[in-house]
């Protein structure tokens, strides 16, 4: 008899911890809908991704000189604003305070696995290049990544 009111009592509290566990899905499924019914507001509301990795790539090809700001991963919804730029100069310099903007590009939200360019002609004299990403996840600080300098000749010949 005894092993029977173990029995009844453990499925009892089973049946107890199921019926919690429903009703406290059941309450956040409320809270998701009602959120969303304010919708109205989003402005207010903060991007909330929590990282995101953006590689730089330099290259060279069909006489341009190419700079290209690809998202690689963002975990979690996020806006990244992102500006590429691409420098050159007739003399090796590592900061691009001292080349030209040779051109600039900017989107308003680089998503995952997308890729923002902007580019240039090589020209007939040889030139050191250099590309810039400055790029903002949500309202977090601005960072920037540059790649290395690099002679490009006219011919399209690299020397790092």
């Amino acid at each position: 008899m005894e092993n029977k009111k173990n029995y009844f009592v453990r499925n009892m509290l089973c049946l107890v911890l199921v019926v919690v566990l429903v009703g406290c899905v059941a309450l956040c499924s409320v809270g998701m809908v009602a959120s969303a019914a304010t919708d109205e507001q989003s402005s207010d509301v903060e991007a909330r991704g929590l990282m995101t990795t953006i590689t730089l790539r330099l290259s060279v090809g069909n006489g341009k000189v190419y700079v290209q700001a690809h998202n690689e991963f963002t975990l979690g919804p996020s806006t990244i604003q992102v500006y590429v730029y691409l420098y050159s100069s007739y003399s090796y310099t590592e900061d691009y305070n001292q080349m030209f903007l040779e051109n600039k590009n900017y989107i308003g939200d680089l998503n995952i696995n997308k890729t923002l360019e902007t580019s240039a002609n090589i020209g007939e004299v040889a030139r050191y290049w250099r590309g810039r990403v400055y790029y903002q996840l949500d309202k977090k600080d601005w960072v920037s990544k540059e790649t290395n300098t690099v002679l490009v000749k006219p011919d399209g010949t690299v020397e790092y």
